[in-house]
């Protein structure tokens, strides 16, 4: 777990998060003292991750809490104690605050839901809910140590048995179950009954051996065995929705069909009955997370490697979240555009002396100085490569060719006039005007 501090260098915090090598990036922060995001993008604490030998040095010397960051940067134990005291206040204070999920908190349980389709092909269909209390414990660090050692060990196993696991977490706090953690993940249902054996049933079972109960009321797993893609995708946001009904109620944002304020839990889709229920005062640092495979930090790295992920949230295309939406299940369609868009753009990228572009180029640089020697033939060569690698990088995912209807066409208009800022340059690159609807359908449909 990650400990938030806050700085006030973001000049420097900027050029650390810049810095794309993990092994520079563990170098310039050990000898500069310099901190850098978590999971969620925040600036904050936490161990340096990787399994170099700068990532390992940082480790053993920088430590693993932000005490022993605090003991080796500012080398004064009076200092440290006081810094940790301010440092416990402000994170009391924002939790005494913190009854409601924020936007931001739910974008990213929504946001990761949606990579794991996009990017896996694969949908959750496992709901776990692991109530501490139950288990006999009361103090935050044990708790949130259970969850790290529980997503940990499990991803573990899964890998053994030979299926993926990834899995999307949020903290609660009611007066029927005290502190609580759901927990939505991935358990291939080829291993159902092993994995309910290894958390809870077993004599050997996770919860056991870490808690010594393990009890249905202590752990709940509920293991889904849906079919289709929509009936998938449809169980998968019923469990997102439920886990992000503690939304902040006073949170708005713009009606893509009336341009209104309106709550946006009311743009979601919100059952009434999960309305107005906070999702409680918690004293974890981080009210929800994800495995590393679809949390923030790999879906940043895909937008850097020029293959973002479409977000109906990003985009503000709130109809495409709702559960009577008709397009459910559209991110397992777009895993096979993904696939699609990485072939077309090897393709695009094997120049060689045949592909007419560079014969063009080969042409107009003989024609400028003359017959070229081997090396200035690879140089153009080179140069073609570059020059489609540079255009590729920016293409839209509006761009590029998939077999199903994005929801920039079925709500393109809205989109146009108040939708996010990817939106509305995904529709410039389209070309597509829907302040004019006629002329667009006209582009769009040939009607």
């Amino acid at each position: 777990m990650s400990i938030r501090y806050e700085t006030n260098e973001p000049d420097r915090y900027a050029f650390l998060a810049s810095i794309a090598d993990p092994e520079d990036r563990a170098r310039w922060r050990r000898e500069f003292a310099m901190l850098e995001e978590d999971e969620d993008g925040k600036i904050a604490f936490a161990p340096s991750a990787g399994l170099g030998p700068e990532a390992a040095l940082n480790r053993a010397i920088l430590g693993h809490t932000l005490e022993d960051y605090l003991h080796h940067t500012l080398q004064d134990a009076e200092t440290v104690a006081e810094t940790l005291r301010e440092a416990e206040l402000d994170w009391v204070e924002e939790a005494r605050a913190a009854r409601f999920l924020t936007r931001g908190e739910v974008q990213g349980v929504y946001d990761a839901a949606a990579c794991l389709g996009q990017v896996y092909g694969l949908t959750c269909n496992a709901f776990i809910t692991i109530a501490y209390q139950t288990l006999g414990l009361d103090e935050p660090d044990a708790e949130t140590k259970l969850l790290t050692d529980f997503l940990q060990e499990a991803g573990g196993q899964m890998e053994r048995w030979g299926y993926p696991f990834h899995a999307i977490y949020v903290h609660e706090h009611s007066q029927e179950r005290g502190r609580h953690t759901h927990v939505l993940a991935t358990v291939d249902v080829r291993v159902k009954a092993r994995f309910v054996r290894w958390a809870r049933d077993g004599k050997k079972s996770f919860f056991w051996r870490h808690c010594r109960v393990a009890t249905p009321a202590a752990v709940d797993i509920v293991v889904k065995g849906t079919r289709t893609p929509t009936t998938k995708a449809l169980w998968q946001y019923d469990r997102v929705m439920y886990m992000t009904k503690g939304l902040d109620p006073t949170v708005t944002d713009r009606d893509m069909e009336t341009g209104q304020l309106t709550p946006l839990y009311l743009l979601l889709g919100l059952k009434e009955k999960w309305q107005d229920r906070p999702a409680g005062v918690i004293p974890y640092l981080r009210r929800t997370g994800t495995t590393q495979g679809i949390g923030y930090r790999a879906r940043q790295r895909l937008t850097k490697a020029g293959m973002p992920l479409l977000s109906p949230f990003t985009d503000k295309a709130w109809r495409t979240l709702r559960l009577d939406h008709p397009g459910f299940g559209w991110e397992l369609a777009e895993h096979a555009a993904r696939l699609d868009e990485d072939a077309y753009r090897a393709r695009m990228l094997s120049v060689n002396e045949n592909d007419e572009d560079a014969r063009s180029a080969l042409r107009d640089a003989e024609d400028e100085v003359g017959p070229l020697r081997q090396e200035d033939w690879l140089a153009v060569i080179r140069q073609v490569r570059e020059e489609r690698r540079a255009a590729l990088m920016k293409r839209h995912p509006y761009e590029w060719a998939r077999p199903w209807t994005g929801w920039w066409y079925t709500q393109g208009r809205g989109l146009q006039l108040w939708g996010g800022k990817s939106a509305r340059e995904g529709l410039a690159r389209l070309g597509l005007d829907w302040t004019k609807p006629r002329r667009c359908l006209t582009e769009v449909f040939g009607v």
